[in-house]
């Protein structure tokens, strides 16, 4: 039997193109990411976004119509980025789903995540869309032996369409932002989705760090043969 390598027992970065249950492992610099196939990262997990050896988010989990995405296939062959292939579940009586659904998520200076929607059937589709998100800030090495932070620890605010987590120390937080104005609150981010058949819908989500009550200013490296726009290659 082999241990997949990451951040827990290697420097290094280790691309991998799993699906199912195994991990994903994004890295650049002082941060990473470790979460499952779909792109979830599952709390009272290691799975997290690490920053300069402190967990910044320990949920991050993307549910439709309140059900999780199944996943079709998962990939970060430049280390840093990785891109997650899922679909809504099928309706019931249908062996087929008309909604898939594709998570381009990038680190650097925080995290990055695109999440785009396609309605491949013939009537438009109406979804609600929840990422469901948490911050524990919990020290790396308490992680690695299994434990999290206290509760106590940090608090949530959602003013307005964004996501505000503080450490009750001051020494940490983590400022969550997207576009298509989402409904916030202190346990995520939700919007409903409007998609004509044969069309997309699109919103990007930003995860900026703090430090020292100090936000640090987003950094990611370009991907390239990417169009942002379209999410389609160039």
């Amino acid at each position: 039997m082999t241990t997949e390598a990451t951040p827990f027992n290697t420097g290094e970065s280790v691309p991998v193109a799993l699906a199912g249950r195994d991990l994903v492992t994004m890295v650049e610099g002082t941060t990473f990411c470790l979460c499952a196939a779909t792109g979830d990262i599952e709390p009272g997990t290691p799975q997290g976004l690490f920053f300069r050896d402190s967990r910044l988010v320990s949920r991050w989990q993307l549910r439709l119509d309140g059900l999780a995405p199944q996943p079709l296939s998962a990939s970060n062959p430049d280390g840093y980025h990785a891109r997650f292939v899922l679909r809504r579940p099928p309706a019931a009586g249908h062996a087929d789903s008309t909604l898939l659904v594709v998570r381009r998520r990038t680190v650097g200076e925080g995290m990055k995540e695109v999440l785009t929607l396609t309605n491949v059937g013939r009537e438009t589709t109406v979804v609600k869309v929840d990422l469901q998100i948490a911050a524990d800030f919990a020290d790396l090495f308490a992680v690695k032996e299994g434990r999290g932070a206290a509760v106590d620890a940090y608090t949530a605010a959602s003013p307005g369409t964004d996501l505000i987590f503080s450490r009750s120390d001051g020494t940490r937080g983590l400022f969550v932002h997207a576009t298509k104005e989402p409904q916030a609150s202190p346990v995520g981010l939700s919007w409903e989705a409007v998609i004509p058949a044969r069309h997309q819908w699109s919103v990007e989500i930003l995860c900026q760090p703090v430090v020292e009550s100090r936000p640090v200013e987003p950094r990611f490296r370009e991907l390239s043969g990417i169009d942002h726009t379209s999410g389609k290659s160039a």
